[in-house]
């Protein structure tokens, strides 16, 4: 196969997928070797594996991750890579699986893509009205409206602890009680996005900037 076969290759991905942040550094912080064995452990949009690809030869590999079915439809028709629709959480399972013990690279760029904030039903823009989704991978049955319907405090005080990764003190934003059994005429897992902001904004100020919040809401749940 030769170079311009492999670019002709290359030619597919969505438009609507953002272009990668740091590309060029990243491409060139994994020091390609040719022939060598590498993984995108977030495919989204395929700008970074086609950079990979691009400077792959004939026998190299690039093992693709992406638990999202919409990135499946950036897919290049290249026998060079191998994807695998699931979280890479199951990264060492799949190579041992797919015969590569070892890797020469991986690369993860985490986060939520452009292409998924301006799909308003996925539930995770700040602009569109949408369900209170927020799903991933939308294969699974549990949306963020079931989580704020189904789990107790203790349990929602839990999965925000863990998933944290901002400067916001979870456990004084569970304390202010966001979530919990009470009274209201809309069960919390009806609203959608954009009507949730707007209540819970004055509680997310309070926290933030050490704002005084008048007034706490109160949901209740199914």
């Amino acid at each position: 196969m030769n170079v311009n076969e492999n670019d002709d290759k290359l030619k597919s991905g969505h438009p609507d997928y953002h272009v990668p942040v740091l590309y060029n550094e990243a491409i060139e912080a994994l020091n390609i070797k040719q022939d060598g064995v590498y993984v995108d452990c977030t495919f989204g949009g395929g700008g970074h594996s086609k950079g990979i690809l691009e400077k792959l030869n004939d026998t190299g590999r690039l093992i693709a991750f992406d638990q999202d079915i919409d990135a499946q439809q950036n897919l290049f028709n290249d026998e060079r890579i191998i994807f695998v629709p699931h979280n890479f959480r199951h990264l060492q399972r799949f190579l041992r699986l797919h015969k590569y013990p070892k890797v020469n690279g991986v690369l993860a760029d985490l986060g939520v893509s452009s292409f998924q904030f301006n799909e308003a039903e996925r539930g995770f823009s700040t602009r569109f009205e949408g369900p209170l989704d927020m799903r991933m991978d939308r294969r699974t049955t549990k949306n963020a409206s079931a989580i704020l319907m189904q789990y107790d405090e203790k349990e929602l005080h839990r999965q925000l602890y863990l998933k944290n990764l901002s400067t916001i003190n979870v456990n004084e934003f569970v304390d202010k009680r966001v979530v919990i059994k009470g009274c209201g005429e809309t069960p919390i897992g009806d609203y959608v996005y954009m009507e949730l902001t707007k209540i819970l904004r004055p509680v997310a100020k309070s926290i933030m900037y050490g704002e005084p919040c008048s007034t706490v809401p109160i949901f209740k749940r199914k």
